[in-house]
């Protein structure tokens, strides 16, 4: 069991290959759909929270680094924006279809569809204020990694959070108006 007391985490490793896929303790298979549908809600529930504080925090740490100068006049507004970043997010996801839950192996996935572009995934990316980012748009918000590609397996941009012990991953895929009308096709 690993316990981080700062990022409120529980991760189990089952390094065992008995089947079972554990996510903050609780063993996934053996919940039903709707208890499955619940428990994923709870946990981006706890993430959007995290990343809440993580990239606020950030925003707070940037604006002391600025030497009492504002860049901006517009700062302390964008310093507020931040704290909501994780929350609008998961929001902004399209209502319009729930998102689609898969296991393969001792991976979860949970995909959401959001209208935009590359440019959108690129947007909520910083907007998460990632820590260690690189070029390739990779970054970690606390022990969660966070990756932007231009496109995916589907052929669309796509915006990947990850788990700390990567078996619940959230991906976010990014559509035109058009391809909306079809789902997941």
């Amino acid at each position: 069991m690993l316990f981080n007391l700062k990022t409120f985490t529980f991760c189990y490793r089952s390094d065992s290959d008995d089947g079972k896929l554990v996510v903050d303790g609780v063993d996934v298979n053996t919940l039903n759909n709707g208890e499955l549908m619940a428990f994923t809600e709870a946990e981006d529930e706890k993430l959007a929270g995290e990343l809440d504080i993580r990239a606020g925090k950030k925003a707070l740490e940037d604006e002391e680094n600025s030497n009492g100068k504002r860049a901006l006049p517009l700062a302390p507004i964008a310093a507020r924006v931040a704290w909501v970043a994780g929350r609008r997010l998961f929001r902004s996801a399209l209502t319009r279809f729930k998102p689609i839950l898969t296991r393969s192996g001792k991976r979860l996935t949970k995909q959401y569809r959001k209208r935009g572009s590359y440019r959108t995934a690129v947007r909520d990316f910083n907007s998460l204020r990632p820590t260690n980012g690189m070029r390739i748009r990779t970054g970690n918000i606390g022990r969660t990694k966070v990756t932007v590609r231009s496109s995916s397996s589907y052929g669309r941009p796509t915006m990947e959070l990850r788990n700390p012990n990567r078996n619940f991953v959230r991906k976010f895929r990014y559509e035109s108006r058009r391809s909306l009308r079809n789902p997941w096709g």
